[in-house]
């Protein structure tokens, strides 16, 4: 069991005293069989890091989907919102690997809003780069589209441009 996850009263994922080093704890990691050993054992899923992080921001930033998926099952919010404005869904569209696609896809299928907006007022399609979060989150809106649900598309080639012709206007700002 990672030090940094054992405080002197309890279990946790974040100690609020501490920093935990990303490269111990197993949330960061992606190391799931600890991760639910740590649950097990009574870790509080509730406690940030000292600067407000949770578990589940830790997962969306590192596009830990498997991590993402049990905490989601042990019941921490998805749509945690840090004080910064943002949540796992917008860390996980940072991302520009696959992993972080995955983990976008879990959030959407725990229920996250593909238009979960952020503090600056961009939705997920907005601020990913990456091509293979950007289908994630197409497929989902296609899904929606197809079972009547409320979509704003359903087609990939005008949500792109879209996508793109807002980014180039950020970076002309």
């Amino acid at each position: 069991m990672c030090r940094s996850c054992v405080t002197r009263s309890s279990i946790s994922l974040y100690p609020r005293s501490v920093s935990p080093d990303p490269s111990l704890c197993s949330h960061h990691q992606g190391k799931v069989k600890a991760l639910k050993a740590l649950l097990a054992a009574g870790a509080d899923v509730t406690i940030g890091e000292k600067d407000g992080y949770t578990p589940m921001h830790g997962a969306g930033f590192q596009g830990r989907a498997e991590v993402a998926k049990v905490l989601i099952e042990h019941g921490l919010n998805p749509s945690d919102r840090h004080a910064d404005g943002f949540t796992p869904i917008h860390r996980a569209c940072w991302g520009g690997s696959q992993r972080h696609a995955e983990t976008v896809r879990v959030l959407l299928e725990a229920g996250v809003s593909h238009e979960e907006k952020s503090s600056n007022g961009d939705t997920p399609m907005e601020m990913t780069k990456n091509p293979h979060t950007l289908q994630v989150i197409q497929t989902h809106l296609d899904k929606l589209a197809a079972a009547g649900g409320d979509s704003a598309t359903s087609h990939w080639e005008p949500v792109v441009e879209s996508t793109k012709q807002k980014q180039e206007q950020k970076q002309e700002l």
